[in-house]
This record gives C-alpha cells, structure tokens and sequence, in this order.
C-alpha cells in the first residue's frame, strides 16, 4: 500500500509554523519521497495567520491542493476553527495545549494536546516550540522511524547554523509525547 500523508500547520506569525513545514518537507525528500510544501501567510510578520500544507507520498504528487488532512498542527485557536472539521475520520489534532483555551470536541478525531512550550521551555529553547510539534507530527503521522527522523532534524539545522542539539532534543521530546499519549 502506498503511503500519502497530509500534514497542515497553522497558526500565528512567529511561531515557526513556515520552519514546521520546511523540516517535514526536508524530512520527506531526505527519504526518496514525494513531496509538496505550500505555504500561506498574511502580510503581518508577526502575529498575522501563518499556515503550511505539507503532503508526502510514495508516488508523485499530482497537485498540492487538500481538502483533507491527517495531521493538524494547531497553534491558535483561528487555527482549530479554520482546519479541524477538514481531519479525516480517525486523524489526528495535535494543539499546543497552553495556547488554547477551547479546544472543543471533533468526533471520531484525535485530540492531544501537547505541551511544547513547556517541553521547549524545560529543554532551554524557548524558540523550539514549533520544533516540538514537528516530532509529534511525525509520530502521529506514523512517518518514520526517530532515528530517521533525527538524522534529518540535525541536518536541517547544521546547514542552517542553528543550535543543533537543543533542538533535536525538543524535537525527540514531541515525537516521544505523542508516541506515548496516542489513543
């Protein structure tokens, strides 16, 4: 069988949704998959709506339009209302939990909620939080194995210059919440 996944992250300017898509995107390639990244985003650069679809497949990707997803990354509230009816039946919704004060009910959906912040926070990469939920997206996705999904995680931080363990560990801390809190 072949493999399409459908991953959309959405929320605010600033939050790292763009680098969320970027990496999962990245992830993908680096294993011989198919891949489409789009991003949307308004004219504000920060804190202005901020999305990025990302789908990955087996086979060549006719068109990266979605009307449905697997996976959704909710970082906002605006978030959950626009894309949460749009998560196929037994998907899952992935929400940092410390930013939602409503989360609400989506039958036959997955809710977790993720503490990124605080396991950005506690990892001393107050930035990381978006890095956190591409570990748990990945996880929920059922995409890779962690150790794939590290390597590519690490790469796509030294070719940029960034802190590289701080965030791979973030990054293992969202896969490893998710893996051990799906239902």
């Amino acid at each position: 069988m072949q493999m399409l996944k459908r991953i959309v992250s959405a929320g605010l300017g600033g939050q790292g949704v763009l680098t969320f898509g970027m990496i999962l995107a990245e992830a993908a390639a680096s294993q011989g998959k198919y891949v489409t990244w789009t991003p949307e985003y308004g004219s504000a650069m920060r804190g202005g709506w901020s999305c990025t679809k990302v789908k990955i497949s087996d086979d060549e990707i006719i068109s990266p339009f979605m009307e449905k997803m697997d996976v959704l990354v909710a970082l906002s509230e605006e978030a959950i209302d626009n894309f949460a009816e749009s998560v196929i039946e037994n998907g899952y919704i992935l929400v940092e939990e410390s930013l939602m004060e409503n989360i609400g009910d989506y039958p036959n959906r997955k809710v977790i909620g993720v503490p990124a912040t605080e396991i950005a926070e506690k990892n001393d990469n107050a930035k990381g939080m978006s890095i956190v939920m591409v570990g748990a997206s990945i996880a929920a996705a059922d995409l890779f194995p962690i150790d794939v999904a590290t390597a590519a995680v690490v790469s796509y931080f030294e070719h940029k210059g960034y802190p590289v363990e701080k965030n791979k560990a973030v990054f293992i801390d969202g896969y490893n919440y998710v893996k051990e809190n799906m239902k």
